[in-house]
């Protein structure tokens, strides 16, 4: 789950887990931005667990982290943070379409409040694609 801490005006983002045997919290989360709070953060996880997508950071981006990474105390990104030209990312979910496999992000205008639209990073192809019927939403494995 993601976890808000304000210290003055500047505002830490942190992911913290629960131990699912226990259910209890873990007592160390990672840190994953500072900043002023502009907007809420959106989480994704991918089918196989493997990645985690978070968007919500203020700079309209999209991080892309590996889980085990995550829960070993790194917050240590896959790639350069996707980031969209006068567009920023409400949310993100993971989607399957066939055997690709791609990241929906539902955009709007920067600095504004009129709807944009859905695209698709495709992972499997690293292209940003408009998104299609094809592409359907997957959660993680149990």
């Amino acid at each position: 789950m993601l976890a808000w801490q304000q210290h003055n005006d500047v505002w830490d983002v942190e992911l913290r887990f629960v131990d699912l045997a226990t259910g209890q919290l873990r007592p160390q989360g990672v840190k994953l931005w500072s900043g002023k709070q502009s907007s809420f953060a959106t989480l994704a996880a991918d089918p196989s667990g493997e990645f985690v997508a978070v968007s919500g950071n203020g700079q309209g981006e999209v991080l892309v982290y590996r889980t085990a990474d995550l829960l070993n105390g790194r917050a240590n990104l896959v790639q350069q943070p996707l980031l969209g030209t006068g567009l920023t990312s409400d949310s993100v979910a993971f989607v399957r379409n066939g055997d690709e496999l791609g990241l929906l992000l539902s955009m709007r205008s920067l600095g504004g409040d009129e709807a944009g639209t859905s695209q698709v990073f495709n992972i499997t192809q690293r292209e940003l694609t408009p998104a299609t019927q094809d592409w359907k939403t997957v959660a993680p494995n149990n």
